[in-house]
């Protein structure tokens, strides 16, 4: 403190009369009038913009934040895509196309013999029914056949685990008067396949 009261006394007085305080004064005035104004006309847009822009930083770095918490969890949801991929060209590739009617036709045929389940009809019902929004129709098919109760068992499980997706509904079993171990029934296997050709 005393250092500075010394450098104020060694600063020699000026003496300016009175016209030449004003001038000064007035030069003074003008000098923060233009600081004044070059901070609100040039400075001013851009303090503006700043103080725009602070909201927004504060919303990408939450946003950055949010990321980098995700960031470790980038993999396990490549992994769980990877496994949703997989899964549903294997339902894909168990649906049948509608060209391959026929052969499905043959397949159900293929497995009745193989289960001792003798058919004696098999008839598609209606043209297929387009499930809404889906790419996918069902395709019943009514089969009228003989078997003991174990071997139509045998053969529904056959159908409703087999590499196409099928579906038994509408069962009815009656007795069949010349044979007590044989029995008189009819159904409906519902087939899926994908709407047109595709």
């Amino acid at each position: 403190m005393a250092g500075m009261a010394g450098f104020l006394q060694k600063i020699p007085e000026i003496n300016v009369d009175s016209a030449k305080k004003r001038v000064l004064l007035i030069y003074a005035a003008a000098l923060l009038i233009a600081i004044l104004a070059y901070t609100c006309l040039l400075l001013g847009p851009s303090i503006s913009k700043l103080t725009d822009l602070v909201p927004r930083l504060r919303q990408m770095q939450a946003d950055i934040r949010a990321v980098r918490a995700d960031l470790p969890l980038e993999n396990e949801m490549k992994e769980k895509n990877r496994r949703a991929l997989e899964k549903l060209t294997s339902y894909g590739n168990r649906l049948s196309r509608e060209k391959e009617i026929p052969a499905l036709l043959e397949s159900l045929s293929k497995l009745a013999r193989d289960s001792r389940v003798k058919i004696l009809g098999i008839t598609p019902l209606q043209k297929a029914r387009a499930s809404s929004g889906r790419l996918y129709q069902e395709v019943p098919i009514s089969i009228t056949a003989q078997s003991g109760y174990h071997e139509l068992g045998n053969f529904i499980n056959k159908l409703e685990n087999n590499e196409r997706f099928m579906q038994v509904s509408n069962l009815s079993i009656r007795g069949n008067p010349g044979n007590a171990k044989w029995h008189n029934m009819r159904f409906v296997v519902y087939a899926y396949t994908f709407k047109g050709d595709g």
